[in-house]
């Protein structure tokens, strides 16, 4: 049988972990966190792909309540309804898709041109056989760090969100949800030596499924910790001249999703898994299926 290695059910079909529109919000804040996923494809009893749900999604219900206790209206039983609802109310439904036995460009193309994370990949009778995320193209352009010539100067985005390390957790998840960002640079400047980390959705759910198994703690307890005692990881960095190869080398080595980006010891911006795939896509003349074909021995892969 003829192999191609860039075909999406040789490098990303594997055991996939789903959940169901029965499930609560909590469960999956848990199995997110345990699991390290951002994503997880939602399906029916038919093992049938209906929807998706993110990182993303849980922190945008969060901000929508009022939660505030400066805001008319706070309360903890609103937000452990929330948490105990089932996901089905805040599930993206019937979401964009591929067949698992696609190319890996086609996933490139879908995912960069519609702005999504991740892609559920599924069979000719929509029972979910895998998903491609973001995290699985950096890790086939970070295998290495050949130059490819072109220069984290031309996919990164400047003049990023600082957030105060003294600033409480609620204000993050605001911020997120308000610019539809993923990770915030903690910080009082954009000094290197003035920058202590970076925030990203995943570690407030960590903190708070942590959080939350501690029945003494309330939420207003919860939402008024400060920045600096959530965020999961200092700040890496990476040079403006620096290859793009070299930023995506470092967040698959790290296991991060983003970069600072230096200027002369200052931070000019940021660069993300998201910027990366998306640029990289429209870069003209550039052989993306041979930047992303797989150096690997084929008897060592598992025969799925």
């Amino acid at each position: 049988m003829s192999i191609k290695l860039t075909e999406l059910w040789w490098l990303f079909t594997r055991q996939t972990v789903s959940v169901k529109e029965e499930n609560k919000v909590r469960e999956c804040i848990t199995l997110m966190v345990k699991r390290n996923f951002r994503h997880l494809p939602v399906v029916n009893q038919d093992n049938q792909l209906i929807g998706i749900i993110s990182a993303q999604d849980i922190i945008d219900s969060i901000n929508s309540l009022s939660l505030d206790p400066e805001i008319k209206g706070y309360s903890d039983e609103a937000f452990f309804k929330l948490l105990n609802s089932n996901i089905k109310e805040i599930v993206t439904k019937d979401p964009l898709c591929l067949l698992y036995k696609s190319h890996l460009v086609e996933a490139l193309k879908i995912m960069s041109e519609n702005n999504k994370g991740a892609l559920p990949l599924i069979d000719e009778k929509r029972k979910l056989r895998g998903i491609i995320t973001l995290r699985d193209f950096i890790s086939l352009l970070g295998s290495n760090v050949n130059p490819i010539g072109l220069k984290v100067k031309d996919f990164y985005t400047k003049n990023p969100i600082y957030i105060e390390p003294t600033e409480r957790l609620l204000t993050a998840i605001r911020i997120m949800s308000k610019n539809k960002i993923r990770r915030i640079i903690v910080g009082h400047s954009n000094l290197l030596n003035e920058t202590q980390g970076i925030i990203s959705n995943k570690d407030i759910l960590r903190y708070l499924d942590f959080g939350l198994g501690y029945k003494f703690i309330s939420v207003s307890e919860l939402l008024q910790t400060k920045v600096s005692k959530v965020m999961g990881n200092p700040l890496a960095t990476v040079d403006m001249d620096d290859d793009v190869k070299m930023a995506c080398f470092t967040m698959n080595t790290l296991g991060i999703g983003g970069l600072g980006v230096l200027n002369n010891q200052r931070i000019d911006g940021i660069i993300t898994e998201r910027d990366v795939v998306t640029k990289l896509y429209k870069v003209k003349n550039l052989d993306i299926e041979s930047l992303m074909t797989p150096s690997e021995d084929l008897s060592l892969r598992p025969p799925w």
